[in-house]
């Protein structure tokens, strides 16, 4: 029942993962919780993460991620291109060692002046090599497959936001990584939770996972008797729609909120959600 101390795990993992990881650590779907806990847990999009840390689930949590985020522009960055729309979205697709991204798009992604980017990120993590030319069957699939994932969101509740510069980071989330070590099955009593969430954290910001020259020696000794994700992913790049996946579970999108939204009629259909609050408070 607990994970193994310095483990690193490489599957693809999504900060939606917390919410059924952390209610299936919590015990909430326990026997007298059976039903309640199965209709909350059957409409999430995270995964839990247990059974593939224990070593009892092999493959990845999940085929493939998506995000389509609201674009950004801020004062002094750069000027929109030709065909930009207002607003503009960044698409972007995860599958196995490939990452498809397109720019600078119309919500349903028509904006045929800003080609689909193809990154291999076993060899580029960086995504400076863009291999779409080389790999036209895989943008292909990568495209598709984003799209059928698109059509299952909601289309956007908020108003049209000023548009904003490209900042479409995938960041590989630390704040499961440096917790994950002394995980331990479920027990009668409520088990204690920490989580450490630390915002506009890159994944190179930690000396655990690369050569920071910022020192962060508590955390790095947390990774150390944890577990590190080395393929794991925030729903979104942006505060708002980050915090609504981590506390629901659930994409973002599936609320129509792809920016920064903080009041009625934007968010009325993520204020009718169970949050992992909710949840762990039945326990």
């Amino acid at each position: 029942g607990q994970v193994p101390a310095g483990k690193t795990y490489d599957g693809l993992v999504s900060s939606l993962d917390v919410f059924p990881s952390f209610t299936k650590i919590a015990g909430a779907s326990a026997p007298s919780d059976a039903a309640k806990a199965a209709t909350i847990l059957g409409t999430l999009d995270g995964i839990d993460l247990l059974p593939f840390l224990q070593g009892d689930q092999p493959g990845d949590p999940h085929a493939q991620l998506c995000w389509q985020q609201e674009v950004r522009i801020r004062p002094n960055d750069r000027e929109p291109g030709p065909h930009f729309p207002n607003p503009a979205y960044n698409l972007a697709i995860r599958r196995g060692k490939w990452k498809a991204i397109k720019q600078d798009q119309p919500f349903e992604g028509t904006n045929h002046g800003r080609a689909w980017e193809l990154y291999d990120l076993s060899q580029d993590p960086a995504e400076l090599n863009d291999l779409a030319t080389e790999f036209p069957d895989k943008v292909k699939e990568l495209s598709e497959a984003f799209f059928v994932w698109q059509k299952q969101m909601h289309p956007p509740l908020a108003p049209a936001a000023p548009a904003e510069t490209p900042k479409l980071h995938l960041l590989l989330f630390t704040f499961l990584s440096v917790l994950c070590g002394s995980i331990q099955a479920a027990e009668p009593a409520r088990p204690h939770i920490l989580l450490i969430l630390t915002d506009d954290l890159g994944y190179a910001d930690l000396r655990a996972f690369g050569d920071s020259e910022i020192p962060t020696p508590h955390l790095d000794r947390l990774a150390a008797e944890g577990t590190r994700f080395t393929n794991a992913y925030t729903v979104a790049p942006i505060c708002v729609p980050s915090r609504m996946g981590l506390m629901s579970g659930k994409f973002p999108a599936r609320f129509g909120v792809f920016n920064n939204v903080y009041s009625l009629p934007s968010n009325e259909l993520w204020i009718q959600q169970p949050t992992l609050a909710n949840v762990l408070r039945t326990r």
